[in-house]
């Protein structure tokens, strides 16, 4: 009970693992990335369960899981995926082992956890064809996963199947009695912390609430998750599946998620202007909540603006690019292409010796995509070859400033010049005439160390970068 007296809004429980998925269905929500644990996060689980039990600890301990509520007895998994879905794989497994080995009490138990039946139902394995699963994994996952809980035959790809595998030689190495101690632990002995949040909540402030705090979850994820609030479940879910797809593709594309976040901060940084590493998240947030609240204005929704943005974001010719600067490849087409069109073929100091130069700066990305994002736009060939010429003077002025300003500095901090970088990116984007955006006059502001006119220094850093 509150001070006032009436009961809190958000309810929090420490449950056993039976308890909890014996309690209603739960649903990993449309916009959750698909399964991701690596087969070293399933085993280290496993392993860290097995020792609890040869310690005889009263409890596995195994964190939070955030449930949303969606109907009677039917949860949202807000927060837990990996964990929930993992531990019913667990189950599964056993299951078949309990199955095989005639243990008609286990086997029964296991499937309560995995299917939605009732305690005194005891023809659940001859109907399992119709039984409704606890776990709705992600649509990606869906078939896999229910084929895999119901005792089908898998292939071998997928992060699921490889967890399943990793399960499986572990039972296998275990035996039938060290099995059933393993399942009656983990039935009885662990633990999860539940917060049960009402539909009348809004689930993503709890999310960046608890991941905001202490340790941080990735700025990149609380973005992703605030694009998605844009979007109404009940008319918009076609839209809100495309801005997921989009998405998810680039994180496929690029792999992983550092890259996805440098991608992403170069991104914003070319549009928004410079956003702290520190505050990246509340920052870009704040300017995507500004401008869509500015294209209500323009007689568009919210949401026209977040899907346009995410289009833009996921757009094939920007990721090119921002691989083209942040690769360095001699090989890569778009290069190639702006040198042709830049009319430095034959000279030695072209695009790709730049980009080679400035890659690992990362603080002149969003500057350098932003640049070559204008060129990109340009349709008209004449005009096109003509910005280009122009364009490579500017990152030839560029490159010089950073690779002479690094050579004469005592201690060289790029960091120093990211907003400076950030805020011309802005420029550049937004301003009708891109010739207008004096990029050499700002560099010239933000020479403190009069690099720029030392000539010696920029002889030494021309020979430096050609070796």
């Amino acid at each position: 009970m509150t001070a006032s007296g009436a009961p809190p809004v958000i309810r929090s429980e420490s449950v056993t693992l039976f308890h909890l998925f014996c309690g209603g269905r739960f649903q990993v929500p449309w916009h959750q990335r698909r399964y991701d644990w690596k087969p070293e996060h399933v085993g280290e689980l496993l392993h860290d369960i097995d020792e609890a039990i040869n310690a005889s600890r009263e409890c596995y301990f195994l964190g939070t899981v955030i449930l949303v509520k969606s109907g009677d007895r039917q949860w949202l998994i807000n927060d837990g995926q990996q964990r929930m879905v993992t531990l019913s794989l667990i189950c599964a497994r056993l299951r078949t082992l309990f199955t095989d080995q005639n243990d008609s009490l286990r086997e029964h138990l296991s499937l309560r956890v995995l299917f939605d039946v009732d305690e005194d139902r005891t023809d659940v394995l001859e109907t399992i064809d119709q039984q409704i699963s606890r776990v709705t994994s992600p649509r990606d996952d869906k078939t896999r996963y229910n084929q895999i809980i119901r005792g089908r035959k898998i292939g071998t790809n997928g992060k699921l199947t490889q967890a399943w595998h990793e399960i499986d030689a572990f039972v296998v190495g275990m035996g039938l009695e060290r099995s059933r101690d393993f399942f009656d632990f983990i039935r009885t002995k662990l633990e999860l912390a539940c917060l049960y949040i009402p539909d009348s909540v809004d689930p993503n402030s709890v999310y960046e609430t608890i991941n905001c705090r202490g340790k941080r979850l990735d700025d990149v994820d609380l973005i992703r998750n605030h694009l998605y609030s844009y979007f109404n479940p009940d008319n918009e879910t076609p839209r809100r599946e495309a801005v997921h797809d989009g998405l998810e593709s680039i994180f496929t594309r690029l792999r992983n998620n550092s890259r996805f976040t440098d991608y992403s901060r170069c991104y914003f940084q070319s549009r928004y202007g410079f956003l702290q590493k520190s505050n990246f998240y509340r920052e870009t947030r704040q300017n995507i909540q500004v401008n869509a609240d500015k294209s209500e204005q323009r007689k568009k929704t919210r949401s026209d603006y977040a899907f346009s943005l995410v289009e833009d974001f996921c757009d094939r010719e920007k990721l090119a690019l921002f691989r083209a600067i942040s690769d360095a490849n001699r090989s890569d087409q778009f290069v190639a292409e702006f040198i042709k069109s830049s009319g430095q073929t034959t000279s030695k100091r072209n695009a790709f010796t730049f980009l080679k130069e400035l890659h690992t700066y990362k603080v002149t990305h969003p500057l350098i995509f932003a640049l070559f994002v204008r060129y990109i736009k340009e349709t008209n060939d004449r005009r096109r070859r003509n910005l280009a010429k122009w364009i490579h003077v500017r990152i030839m002025h560029i490159t010089s400033f950073v690779m002479r300003t690094a050579f004469v500095a005592p201690k060289f901090e790029p960091s120093h010049f990211e907003s400076d970088f950030s805020n011309l990116a802005e420029r550049v984007i937004s301003t009708k005439v891109v010739r207008e955006v004096n990029i050499d006059d700002r560099l010239k502001d933000c020479d403190s160390h009069g690099v720029l006119n030392d000539f010696y220094a920029f002889w030494i850093c021309l020979m430096i970068s050609d070796t």
